[in-house]
Parts: structure tokens; C-alpha cells; sequence
């Protein structure tokens, strides 16, 4: 439906000779890469594709009993949002971009073949794995011995401001908030941006498109139940994915450019999902040279920060003018 969309707009308007250029935030991301794929099959390629907040791998994304992956990939952005917070030792705090890569690489290393050890591991290999954990979350060792080594985003939201009576943002980490409901899985960051993306949406709607209803328009679905209706695609081969359809694209384009866009905060999207899976996409170098990041001191949407929106508009024209260089 969305290729067909952009076919029909090339033709009705008269743009195929002009150039293209796509961007997905969040799920976004997810049809974007496979639109890129699917185009590719029917004439139709990009000079640039951007990702926001990648939710391309799934794997890298949902926890469960047999896939550790996502645990190793949250770690970074764990101890990032832990360290705004002032939950980390003077030595980590130092220097946070150190830290942040020294995180990065314990966690797809010793962590990960910790997790990969499961019960096999001696009582001083776990002892140590604790440690470290508690040392780079800021969580209590009991927190992380209580949750078998494994902390998922809910617990982290949780747990690292308990003493405060605060839980963390999950879109951003450094929202904070009492839980309004006393649930325990409260994200404080989707509060604070639900009344003005409702308001900005709902105007844009019905004074510059003119679409004008009484139908109420949710930033998020009512029922969490509507996901389960999505389809899938691939799911039926493992966790969904549309890194196949990404890489797919970029092969058969050599000339199309990927800018990978992620927050530090992000804990819906973790940036080193996003490195993860622009890593493993089976590329040679001269395909992994059309691929660029960019960093954000900011949460999943970058943009919500004034200073993270300037610069966000800056690298997106610096890539598009990268783009279409002779």
C-alpha cells in the first residue's frame, strides 16, 4: 500500500525524474527499510533513506526466555541514562563518552557470553557479571541478582530512582515523574509529549489539509491489542524483520545513502540495537561506506529537544546535499 502510494504520487504529479528520499521514525523505520526493498523490485530506488530511532530487527528489540540479545543491547543506554542521573561512580562519570564505549563493548562481549552460559556459570562468574551490572546501571546488586542478571526496561524505569519515589521514561530517559497510578510501569515522557503531538496533529489536520472530523486521533492506540493484529511478514520465520528488505535495497542501489539517526536516552529504540543491526546486515565495505550515524543527546523523538532539532534538521540537509553530490 505505501509503495503503491509513492508510485501513484510519481506518476499524478509528474516527479519521476526528481529525487527521492525517505525517512522513518520508530516503526517507521520498520516500513521504510522494506518499502526500500520492496521499490527497489519495481523501478523505484532512493538517493537516501534515514532512520530515526530504528525499529528494523525486532530481535534486537524484544526480550524473552530465548533471546538474550536485547538485554546486551540496552546496557549502553542503561548506563547513559544512569549516569544523567547521577547514579554512577566519579570514575564512570568522568567521562561519559568513555564510559558509554567501554559499556558498549562489555556488554556485546563478556555479557553477552555470560547470558549465553546461563546456569553453567560458576558462582564467581556470576558474582562478577553482578557486580558489573550494578556498577554500570546504578542499580542495587540484589536488583540484578533478583532478575537473573537479565534487567528489562520496566524494572530499569523502576528501580533506579526507587530511593526517590520516581520512575524513568522509557521514550526518554530523563523524564522523571511519581507514578500517577502506582502501577509500576508509568513513562513519563509519553505524558509529557501525548497533549502537544494530540493538539499539533489535530491543527495541522484541520487548518492545512482541511480535513475537519469529530473522530478523536490517538498518538497511541487505546488498546494495546491492536498490535496483535498487525501483520507480521516475516514473523513466521522468527522475530520480525525488514533488515532483509534494507539490505536488499542497498545492494541493488549502490548509489543509495542510509543516515542512521539515534538518542542516547532512547529506551524504546536503544542505539546499540541500531549499530547492531546495520552491523549484521552481511555488507562488504564499499555498501558499508554508504552508511552514516547521527547522535542525539535526546530521547526515541530527537526532535523534541530544541538544541537535538537544530542539529537534526542540520544533519538531515548535510546528508541530503551528500546525496545528490555529483
Amino acid at each position: 500500500a505505501f509503495g503503491e502510494f509513492i508510485r501513484l504520487y510519481l506518476s499524478r504529479y509528474d516527479r519521476w525524474s526528481s529525487p527521492l528520499f525517505l525517512l522513518g521514525e520508530s516503526y517507521g523505520t520498520t516500513r521504510a527499510a522494506g518499502i526500500a526493498g520492496y521499490l527497489a523490485d519495481n523501478g523505484i530506488s532512493f538517493n537516501g533513506v534515514t532512520l530515526l530511532s530504528m525499529a528494523v530487527d525486532f530481535q534486537t528489540l524484544e526480550w524473552n526466555k530465548s533471546n538474550d540479545l536485547p538485554y546486551a543491547l540496552l546496557l549502553p543506554t542503561f548506563n547513559v541514562i544512569a549516569g544523567y542521573h547521577h547514579k554512577l561512580s566519579a570514575d564512570l562519570a568522568q567521562d561519559p563518552a568513555k564510559t558509554r564505549q567501554e559499556v558498549v563493548h562489555w556488554a556485546t562481549t563478556d555479557y553477552l557470553i555470560a547470558l549465553a552460559k546461563g546456569d553453567a556459570m560458576t558462582p564467581e562468574e556470576r558474582r562478577k557479571v553482578v557486580e558489573q551490572l550494578a556498577r554500570y546501571t546504578g542499580l542495587r546488586p540484589e536488583v540484578v541478582e533478583n532478575h537473573n542478571l537479565r534487567i528489562d526496561v520496566p524494572t530499569f524505569t523502576k528501580e533506579l530512582l526507587l530511593d526517590q519515589k520516581l520512575v524513568v521514561g522509557r521514550l526518554d530517559g530523563r523524564f522523571t515523574s511519581p507514578d500517577p497510578e502506582e502501577r509500576g510501569y508509568y513513562d513519563p515522557a509519553s505524558a509529557a509529549i501525548l497533549p502537544p503531538y494530540t493538539s499539533v496533529f489535530n491543527n495541522y489536520l484541520r487548518n492545512d489539509l482541511g480535513y475537519k472530523s469529530d473522530m478523536p486521533y490517538r498518538v497511541f492506540p487505546a488498546d494495546e491489542s491492536a498490535f496483535q493484529k498487525w501483520e507480521w511478514g516475516s514473523a513466521a520465520e522468527g522475530f520480525p524483520s525488514t533488515a532483509g528488505g534494507l539490505r536488499s535495497a542497498m545492494i541493488k542501489n549502490p548509489y543509495l545513502k542510509i543516515l542512521v539517526m539515534e538518542g542516547h536516552y532512547d529506551l524504546a529504540t536503544p542505539f546499540a540495537a541500531a549499530d547492531w543491526t546495520m552491523d549484521h546486515l552481511n555488507l562488504g565495505t564499499k555498501y558499508r561506506e554508504s552508511v552514516s550515524y547521527a547522535t542525539y543527546e535526546a530521547g526515541h523523538m530527537v526532535y523534541v529537544d530544541r538544541a537535538e532539532h537544530t542539529k537534526m534538521k542540520k544533519d538531515l540537509v548535510e546528508f541530503m546535499d551528500k546525496c545528490l553530490a555529483k
